[in-house]
């Protein structure tokens, strides 16, 4: 079984789940072919949930929380950030936090 907790995002739960696999995606590539990729997280603004895979170490886990976190305040605060945006961002604070050991692990 999975786990799993409530996160409460800018007054929003969200549901965020550990998985044990990568998630599968489709995307189109710049000739427009069909192409399958893996990856390590997902955010469902929708469905308020945020997915991570769990078997990654403690700072990539941490790393892709924060970047799944990006996507969802995007969306509630309708920001409009590119993904390389959302990449920099999340990649950027992620470390601060880490490197100065600012975070508390509760993942």
């Amino acid at each position: 079984m999975s786990k799993r907790k409530i996160i409460n995002i800018v007054g929003k739960k969200y549901i965020l789940t550990f998985i044990k696999k990568l998630l599968k995606y489709e995307t189109e590539n710049e000739k427009g072919e069909a192409e399958t990729g893996y990856a390590y997280g997902e955010c469902n603004s929708v469905l308020k949930t945020i997915k991570v895979c769990e078997t990654l170490g403690e700072e990539e886990k941490f790393d892709t929380f924060m970047h799944e976190l990006f996507h969802a305040l995007d969306d509630e605060l309708m920001l409009n950030l590119t993904h390389d945006q959302i990449r920099i961002l999340s990649t950027s604070l992620a470390d601060t936090l880490m490197r100065n050991k600012l975070i508390i692990s509760n993942l």
